[in-house]
């Protein structure tokens, strides 16, 4: 191995990418908002920010694979462990709040969705419909991706494999939805079960495998300290800009930008990381970053118990008092559940494993 090879490797088993976890914070509020306050009231386009989520996932899972190769059933059993636990709770809690699945009922509470729920399988264009805890269908897309097409391409290490994956992935999406896709999520593509969703994650999460690949090879060449001002001006330009795709809602291009800008900030922010990169490394946004999963998947249980129980409006009606009540407990209820339910299940079941 040269030196430069091994500098990289061992730089990479030592890098924490904890302004990255943070910014999954920031994003996973813009979903928030837009489920709660409503698309009008907040941001047009938000639903991209599940586009950042995937290109993060594939980002961060691929530095693990690389510095810490396992087993594809180590790999698999991995990712049951994070994301089955609270998903399993939060669907619980929806159940609860529907009053179980109703076979007369709308699909989107049926048993055939609760069974898909329960297998993983919602993400899929089996019944076009968002169910149970709606959010959720990325949970699946996210699992099925990594552990069917993330993990062997990185055990490969193919870029021209993953490029391939990439370019395809996204031709579908431009072919079958148009270049603002971030409403396409569980509808077919075309008379298959593969979901618009499947797609997007795949295009994504394949995305953030090639963009470690391309950090592993600048990280070493790149003094970050030289690059501090100009990357420090990156990240409040591509922020900038990814905040107005998101709000506005035009012909004129700008709701294109908030999935590759994303893309581009995470290897950004990774590679020559700026100012705000070191700001989001203080414990305080750190804290913010390991709630976001919770926070992702406890908000609309949450807003549902409070809209049963008559304290807050459908979205689009109007910003009042009470939210700042049900985003506090929200807060709350994601730092609680991070420390007691998602960390020690997971915890549990890697022990289970033999992990």
């Amino acid at each position: 191995m040269t030196a430069v090879a091994a500098s990289t490797s061992q730089r990479a088993r030592a890098e924490r990418f904890t302004q990255l976890d943070a910014m999954r914070f920031f994003f996973a509020l813009v979903v928030v908002l837009v489920h709660t306050i409503g698309f009008k009231l907040t941001l047009v386009h938000g639903a991209y920010a599940v586009d950042f989520f995937f290109v993060l996932s594939g980002f961060v899972l691929s530095h693990a694979l690389i510095s810490r190769p396992t087993s594809a059933q180590g790999f698999a059993w991995a990712r049951i462990a994070r994301l089955y636990p609270l998903h399993l709770v939060t669907l619980a809690w929806m159940v609860v709040l529907v009053g179980g699945p109703r076979p007369e009922g709308p699909a989107e509470y049926s048993p055939a969705a609760l069974a898909l729920n329960l297998g993983l399988l919602q993400g899929l264009a089996i019944l076009q419909v968002q169910t149970w805890n709606f959010p959720s269908w990325s949970i699946s897309v996210e699992f099925l991706v990594n552990v069917l097409i993330l993990y062997p391409v990185v055990a490969m290490r193919s870029i021209v494999a993953a490029a391939a994956i990439v370019l395809a992935s996204v031709l579908a999406i431009l072919q079958s939805w148009g270049p603002v896709f971030d409403q396409f999520n569980l509808q077919e593509v075309h008379g298959t079960v593969l979901s618009g969703g499947l797609l997007r994650g795949t295009a994504g999460i394949v995305l953030g495998y090639l963009l470690y690949e391309a950090y592993l090879f600048a990280r070493p060449r790149l003094d970050p300290r030289r690059y501090e001002i100009p990357a420090t001006c990156m990240e409040i330009l591509a922020i900038g800009l990814i905040a107005y795709g998101l709000w506005v809602d035009d012909d004129r291009g700008w709701n294109m930008l908030p999935a590759p800008l994303s893309a581009l900030l995470v290897w950004q922010m990774a590679t020559v990381p700026g100012r705000l990169s070191a700001i989001l490394r203080t414990k305080p946004f750190s804290a913010l970053g390991n709630m976001s999963y919770s926070i992702y998947l406890l908000h609309v249980p949450l807003y549902l118990s409070f809209l049963g129980a008559g304290l807050l409006p459908m979205p689009d009606t109007g910003l009042r008092p009470v939210w700042f009540g049900y985003f506090t407990l929200l807060m709350l209820l994601a730092a609680a559940s991070f420390r007691y339910v998602e960390r020690p299940l997971q915890q549990r079941l890697m022990r289970l494993f033999g992990t």
